[in-house]
């Protein structure tokens, strides 16, 4: 498994929690097929799928957000845009068919440290907002 989910990573926020467990599982199955020498189509199916979740739980994310008055929401959202451009990047050649080893290699990392990172870093610190809107 490329990564363990943990209690670490939960908000508390049910909905979020379930989309980023989502986002998990996804990439965890991205990096076991290519460890299984899966091919260039399916991996791209595979990340097609993580990019429309991870597009889905934004749009989720900022409506909570903005009705929660986070002090923070523009510059989350143009975090959550600058993602969605890198995770493009990586996908035009999976969608080409040009998607080397190399590239599989450095995709499943920054998907990694993306995620990882994005919800201890960006996402923790909103926490408080969005239990008001229990």
């Amino acid at each position: 498994m490329f990564i363990q989910w943990t209690d670490t990573y939960k908000l508390g926020i049910p909905s979020v929690d379930t989309d980023h467990k989502l986002l998990v599982d996804l990439l965890n199955r991205f990096f076991a097929r290519a460890q299984e020498g899966a091919d260039t189509a399916e991996l791209g199916e595979i990340l097609c799928e993580l990019v429309g979740q991870t597009k889905a739980h934004f749009t989720r994310e900022e409506v909570l957000l903005d009705r929660s008055d986070y002090p923070h929401l523009a510059q989350h959202i143009a975090e959550h845009k600058r993602l969605l451009q890198q995770m493009g990047h990586f996908l035009t050649p999976y969608q080409a068919g040009s998607a080397s080893r190399e590239l599989t290699v450095e995709t499943a990392e920054f998907l990694r440290h993306w995620l990882l990172d994005h919800i201890m870093q960006e996402d923790m610190p909103y926490r408080p907002y969005l239990k008001t809107l229990s």
